[in-house]
């Protein structure tokens, strides 16, 4: 009886080798990416904004080439004050030292009053870099070091505190260091 049992199941065998399953997928880093991660700002237990990244390679497995973005992002309930870029895309405004926080249009909005500023989410770029065959240096956004941005959570609605970043090309790390916490209402002289 034994013997039978053991000679059906060799025999068996192969066909369960054969069929379809599970198979777990291949995860490769191939930009060297530091893992994700996100800040809690304000204090409140909340994280603010997202540092992450993303790459875009060629189809093969591994990718042969491709390139890599590392960015800071807002969290749901947190949003960066924006204006309009030259195509009329929302972008994070960027502030110098010395320039006077815009005090926002709360009013009427259609089609004919567009607001200049407006708080809402979004994403800044901060390095981009090669790999494989479009091989580069990593590179930081230019200007980076002078710029000044300014966010708000829904959990303080009537503050907004301003952030500057800092990246250090070689091991890929992101920095935000904050600055200034005003009321949305007063006016406020990046430093």
């Amino acid at each position: 009886m034994r013997v039978n049992s053991l000679v059906l199941l060799l025999a068996a065998a192969p066909s369960v080798l054969a069929q379809p399953g599970y198979a777990p997928p291949l995860i490769i880093n191939p930009c060297g990416m530091p893992a994700n991660d996100s800040l809690d700002l304000t204090g409140d237990g909340v994280p603010d904004l997202f540092i992450g990244g993303w790459s875009i390679g060629t189809d093969n497995e591994p990718s042969s080439s491709g390139s890599c973005t590392r960015y800071v992002g807002t969290l749901p309930g947190t949003t960066l004050l924006c204006g309009l870029d030259r195509t009329g895309q929302r972008v994070p405004y960027a502030f110098a030292h010395g320039d006077t926080l815009p005090v926002l249009d709360n009013g009427l909005r259609d089609d004919l009053r567009i607001p200049r500023f407006l708080f809402t989410e979004g994403s800044i770029p901060v390095l981009q870099w090669g790999y494989g065959n479009a091989w580069s240096m990593p590179a930081m956004t230019a200007g980076l070091a002078e710029q000044v941005y300014v966010f708000q959570t829904s959990a303080q609605e009537r503050v907004v505190r301003t952030f500057t970043i800092r990246v250090d090309p070689e091991t890929r790390a992101v920095r935000i260091s904050t600055g200034d916490l005003v009321r949305s209402d007063k006016p406020l002289i990046i430093r």
